[in-house]
């Protein structure tokens, strides 16, 4: 087994889909990126720098775990794909459920969760893992996404 660690920043959208669904789908991308904990006697403090290279893609759909209606406080469920160029393509569903809330921010929401991959194509044909999501949207829909993904591949 090979393992392959990745941590990114997406940033996108998401918007809820047409029709009488309780169903957003969410379409963001993230550069190649180095990514730096600082930890000093100011604190803690990260640095995104993009650097070159392909972009990798996210789409997601998300629903109430219940079947109704998303919002804070309501547990939901995402699944989808994370591409990473050409045919190198994840597939991940949740495991138990996310959670959001009202962010300390005003106007923003704030929440997490966790998702088991269930194989890819590409170099993640046969794929098994975990990837956690931290995410925060605004009024807009505009989202940012932190992913931290553990990735085992035959």
């Amino acid at each position: 087994m090979r393992r392959i660690m990745y941590v990114m920043e997406f940033k996108g959208r998401g918007e809820q889909r047409g029709g009488s669904e309780n169903i957003w789908v969410t379409k963001s991308g993230a550069p190649c990126a180095r990514i730096t904990t600082e930890i000093g006697e100011a604190g803690v403090d990260a640095r995104v720098e993009e650097i070159a290279g392909p972009r990798a893609e996210f789409n997601s759909q998300v629903a109430a775990a219940d079947g109704g209606e998303l919002g804070p406080g309501k547990p939901f469920r995402e699944w989808g794909t994370v591409s990473f160029g050409g045919d190198d393509v994840l597939r991940f569903d949740t495991v138990g459920s996310g959670q959001m809330e009202p962010a300390a921010e005003p106007g923003f929401t704030h929440g997490g969760i966790v998702w088991r991959v269930e194989g890819g194509t590409g170099c993640f044909a046969g794929a098994s893992g975990v990837i956690t999501s931290n995410f925060i949207v605004d009024g807009t829909g505009a989202v940012t996404d932190y992913h931290c993904g553990v990735i085992f591949v035959p």
